[in-house]
């Protein structure tokens, strides 16, 4: 606890003034090390196509996917 109120006790003295000197916004000094300018190396790539709720079910019931296995599949 004294080394809290220490700084807190240095702060009041000299309290941290940001100057527009820096050049660096808020965002840049939070993500320093965020690079948008680098995608990602690999897409996500499924190996079996995305099956809708609304899509007809895998099995062939010719029942619609939520209705059939939806529940049973989410289990797993």
């Amino acid at each position: 606890m004294g080394l809290i109120r220490t700084v807190e006790a240095d702060l009041l003295k000299n309290p941290f003034v940001p100057s527009e000197d820096d050049g660096a916004d808020t965002y840049e000094m939070v993500c320093e090390s965020f690079d948008a300018s680098q995608p990602d190396d690999v897409p996500y790539v499924r190996d079996e196509p995305k099956i809708g709720r609304n899509d007809p079910c895998w099995c062939g019931s010719g029942k619609k996917y939520k209705k059939c296995h939806l529940a049973a599949d989410e289990a797993r």
